[in-house]
């Protein structure tokens, strides 16, 4: 009986001990709960938030067709408000993001601004100075459309004849290792505070970036925005050689860098903070008036605008002979072109990557003065190697960083994925690029290291990119590299 009642007693003792155990995790578990409800109550971009407008937010994938992307991940990307330069240098960016006025192009398609302020970030195995030093004026998101753009130090000459002819916001990111980086600096500011315009200092943003192993020199001070943005420099007294840095004297040629031009794509495109981004090279200037005529074009929404698939917009790309006149509209192109001054883009090194579907009755239809969609093109079958410029969003596929200039078919993974995802590219009927005046010979004899280049980034493409984003993305009838 003594064992019997020991053995009932401490099983009384564990059910006790177990019931108070039980209760105790209830009652840490209430306070839990109400906790963590309550940060989600106070949260500006919760579910609470998005029940208020369940209809505009998805507004913009239903226009661009992008269903693969929650609309709460669209709207973050415009979450951030715009401020002008002086109070960016000062004032934290908001976080109030509700409170922030929508932009509207149409009833369905609208955006919210971003901040833009200067930020130092890491992208991989580079350093890369955001909004380093930012333009003059300002848009919002929906004012505009911002032309993304890149470089080293030796190409900013090409900044004002594009802007003549752009005439809004360019976001240009800038490759600067080692020594180039304070070289970068006084060529911008050359350009800012010398040109023959304001233009430069209006509308370019730079972004700087180089190497993790290519930091400045430490003898080289790394300069705050608000310093630069301060300094007044004497025009007369700048050299030739500060003003355009000779190709020869660059950090990133004398240590043979590779140019890591689809991080410099990125970078320049996801610092932009208007909806509509025109992602293209810095020797390509637009055709004068085009930003108005396309937002025109795009708050009429014309039926072929409103297809579900995603959608992006192509400008037909030429080039012209040196020492001539740059055409000003789609009529004195053509006429041009009749008179063998003007030539498809890369006529001789490559003639199917830049022709656009419907090139001939592109190049006969000059009645239009208004911007509309000529024809819808698809990257498929003929057009499978075809490297369009166009006007996008955020929306649009990144570059594949692992990409270098030197090894070439650097955005044909990123045309794949397009093709892919079923884009269409819809191209305009009076939109033109036209290259820096000069016809580029066709490239016959290749040096041996570029040539080894080539190879190696082929291989990488073929052997590792290509399966990855087959696996990722799917195949497609049509769709390859």
């Amino acid at each position: 009986m003594d064992c019997c009642s020991r053995s009932l007693s401490m099983l009384y003792l564990k059910s006790i001990r177990g019931l108070w155990l039980l209760v105790t995790c209830l009652i840490l578990l209430g306070i839990f709960t109400r906790s963590f409800l309550g940060s989600e109550d106070t949260d500006e971009s919760t579910s609470e938030a998005r029940q208020r407008h369940p209809e505009t937010r998805v507004h913009i994938l239903q226009y661009f067709g992008n269903d693969k992307t929650e609309p709460d991940d669209v709207i973050r990307r415009f979450r951030r408000p715009q401020i002008d330069v002086a109070q960016s240098l000062s004032t934290p960016p908001s976080r109030n993001f509700e409170a922030r006025p929508k932009f509207h192009y149409t009833e369905d398609l609208f955006c919210l601004d971003k901040d833009i302020f200067p930020k130092i970030v890491e992208r991989g195995s580079y350093w890369v100075f955001q909004n380093y030093i930012p333009a003059q004026r300002s848009f919002h998101c929906n004012e505009t459309i911002t032309y993304t753009t890149h470089a080293d130090p030796t190409f900013l000459d090409n900044l004002e004849p594009l802007l003549e002819r752009w005439q809004g916001p360019v976001s240009l990111s800038v490759y600067a290792p080692g020594t180039d980086f304070n070289k970068a600096v006084k060529a911008i500011l050359y350009q800012r505070e010398c040109s023959h315009s304001n233009l430069v200092k209006d509308f370019v943003t730079f972004h700087l970036f180089f190497d993790h192993i290519h930091l400045p020199p430490s003898k080289e001070k790394i300069l705050k925005t608000k310093d630069i943005l301060n300094m007044t420099i004497q025009c007369e007294n700048v050299t030739s050689s500060v003003a355009f840095p000779p190709k020869e004297s660059l950090f990133k040629n004398i240590h043979e860098l590779t140019y890591p031009v689809n991080v410099a794509r990125n970078v320049a495109r996801e610092s932009a903070n208007s909806y509509f981004v025109f992602p293209s090279d810095i020797e390509l200037y637009p055709s004068p008036g085009l930003i108005p005529s396309f937002l025109a074009m795009i708050k009429r929404n014309d039926p072929i605008l409103r297809s579900p698939k995603p959608k992006v917009f192509v400008s037909p790309i030429f080039e012209i002979e040196s020492g001539q006149s740059l055409p000003n509209n789609k009529r004195d192109l053509l006429k041009l072109h009749s008179e063998g001054i003007v030539k498809p883009f890369h006529a001789s090194i490559c003639s199917h990557c830049h022709k656009v579907p419907k090139w001939n009755e592109w190049m006969k239809d000059s009645n239009s003065t208004k911007m509309e969609v000529f024809t819808v093109g698809k990257r498929v079958n003929e057009f499978h190697h075809w490297e369009p410029i166009f006007i996008g969003t955020h929306a649009d596929p990144l570059y594949d960083e692992r990409l270098s200039w030197e090894g070439q078919a650097d955005k044909m993974p990123h045309g794949y994925v397009m093709c892919v995802q079923d884009y269409e590219f819809h191209v305009l009927n009076n939109a033109f690029l036209v290259h820096k005046p000069g016809v580029k010979p066709r490239d016959v004899a290749r040096p041996l290291k570029k040539k080894q280049k080539i190879r190696q980034q082929t291989q990488l493409i073929k052997g590792r990119i290509m399966p990855e984003l087959k696996r990722i993305f799917g195949t497609k009838k049509g769709c390859s590299f």
